[in-house]
């Protein structure tokens, strides 16, 4: 593909019509996030002032579910930890309660976590350095250290 071809389709992608300026040797261009004109080369696409501003907006929509998911194991990691204190436990020690209290408090069962196994059937989840379970009714769970 020659020069002209490649300059055309560059234009026609970007949806305007830059206009080159000869006293400065660059051309005219509507900065797509604030609307303003300002003089850069013809593959820009934001003015620079604004060109962090609009990277960020791009990069926050990106990372919007991935923060809602560390919001949510942040928030279960307090609550236990919260529980531990109260509690009086100690590191290892294996603390029970009632699975409605647990939801009462906030704690979020659709947060990601890992899992292992212990012994043969019993498979324990992990959120940071707690293992937990439910079994009838009641949440196990226990810090690791």
């Amino acid at each position: 593909m020659d020069g002209p071809a490649k300059m055309s389709d560059l234009i026609n992608n970007m949806g305007m019509t830059p206009v080159f300026d000869k006293a400065t040797g660059k051309y005219k261009i509507t900065c797509k996030f604030c609307k303003t004109e300002f003089l850069g080369r013809l593959n820009q696409k934001y003015h620079p002032k604004c060109k962090i501003a609009a990277n960020n907006q791009i990069a926050s929509k990106n990372n919007a579910k991935i923060k809602s998911e560390t919001n949510g194991l942040k928030k279960n990691n307090r609550i236990l930890s919260d529980l531990l204190l109260k509690m009086d436990k100690s590191h290892g020690e294996l603390i029970q309660i009632a699975q409605n209290e647990i939801l009462r408090l906030g704690f979020d069962f659709k947060a990601p976590y890992r899992f292992i196994k212990k012994d043969d059937n019993t498979q324990w989840y992990v959120i940071g350095p707690f293992h937990y379970r439910v079994e009838n009714q009641f949440f196990l769970f226990y810090h690791i250290k």
